[in-house]
């Protein structure tokens, strides 16, 4: 608030680049200023906010792909664990019938 308070005073000052993108697409679009913009200029402004949050979106996941990175799937999971149970359950049937018990 403060910043936005101080540059108060500037024209044509953007703090969100999204917004800026938008208004400076329908600019270069319809080439200057327009007292009665088009329904194409309105549409262009309002989804080009849209499309650099798209962006910044695939910007940020990509720059992060371990946090985004699925180790396993679960149902892969689910089936080790059942082999990994079975291969235990094996290990001490062959162990009781050697003699050898497990507490």
């Amino acid at each position: 608030t403060g910043g936005a308070m101080a540059s108060s005073g500037f024209d044509q000052g953007s703090f969100n680049p999204a917004v800026t993108l938008g208004i400076n697409m329908a600019s270069f679009v319809h080439g200057g200023g327009d007292s009665s913009p088009s329904f194409g200029a309105w549409l262009l402004f309002l989804l080009t906010p849209l499309l650099g949050a798209v962006l910044a979106a695939a910007v940020f996941q990509a720059t992060r792909v371990v946090e985004y990175h699925i180790h396993e799937v679960p149902e892969r999971a689910a089936e080790r664990e059942g082999e990994a149970w079975q291969a235990s359950e094996d290990t001490e049937v062959r162990a009781a019938s050697q003699g050898n018990v497990f507490i």
